[in-house]
């Protein structure tokens, strides 16, 4: 996995502009997005979320005990999703393993 630092001093003006999607422009005020995961049963499931940037990676806050942190435990499998901007339609699709 790699971590928002490294992918920082990879490629700088892609990350920048995967902050102001997930930001929506506005820094330092919490983001907006939707993360999936998958459920025991193979299907989707959908939640809105905050992420945040803390130290060098990012973050998504989950509650202790709730379906997304225990699909997170079960299998790892991971898609974080901005909203897209409201002119030009871009958003920010990030997929991994827990």
């Amino acid at each position: 996995m790699v971590t928002w630092a490294e992918f920082v001093k990879a490629v700088p003006d892609l990350a920048k502009a995967c902050e102001k999607l997930l930001w929506l422009e506005k820094p330092n005020k919490g983001g907006l997005g939707s993360l999936a995961t998958v459920e025991a049963d193979g299907g989707p499931r959908i939640h809105p979320v905050s992420p945040a940037i803390v130290g060098e990676r990012l973050y998504t806050f989950v509650l202790k005990r709730s379906p997304k942190r225990n699909d997170l435990l079960r299998n790892g499998l991971y898609a974080l999703h901005s909203f897209p901007d409201a002119g030009e339609q871009r958003k920010v699709d990030l997929t991994g393993l827990r």
